[in-house]
């Protein structure tokens, strides 16, 4: 529920320039509750929709990699996700968002339900050819 209020509330344009620092504190407490992994990846699954349909493209891109890789153990991602938190302009290059997903689908606390969820999520994003570079490459995957 949390990342989808907040997803609600950083798709307001006037806001948009607090969504770094938003961000970043909401990522802080998470990474705070990775005892219960399980449920912090399933409130990322439910959440993505927020921030995959965020406008314009290149914020959506910024946005579903920054959720994707709060998930993530290994510390390059995490290192890598405190760089873009950090940036002045919401950008990230599409391969950066396929790494995020490939890492986020391969985390064994990801059960199959929201693995599917994640996938439907992605799919039904047409107008971004990133998101539908990261559908051919996960399904690839399968």
């Amino acid at each position: 529920m949390l990342l989808f209020v907040l997803g609600q509330f950083l798709r307001q344009r006037a806001l948009r320039e607090y969504t770094a620092r938003i961000m970043y504190d909401t990522f802080r407490q998470l990474e705070c509750g990775s005892s219960q992994r399980k449920e912090m990846f399933h409130w990322v699954v439910v959440g993505l929709p927020n921030y995959a349909q965020v406008e314009p493209r290149a914020l959506s891109r910024w946005m579903t990699t920054c959720v994707l890789l709060s998930c993530t153990r290994r510390a390059p991602l995490a290192q890598l996700l405190v760089a873009l938190l950090a940036s002045r302009t919401p950008h990230v290059h599409a391969r950066v968002l396929e790494i995020a997903a490939l890492s986020f689908i391969a985390d064994d606390d990801l059960d199959g339900d929201d693995r599917d969820s994640f996938l439907a999520t992605i799919s039904a994003d047409n107008a971004d050819p990133a998101f539908q570079n990261v559908v051919q490459l996960l399904e690839g995957d399968e």
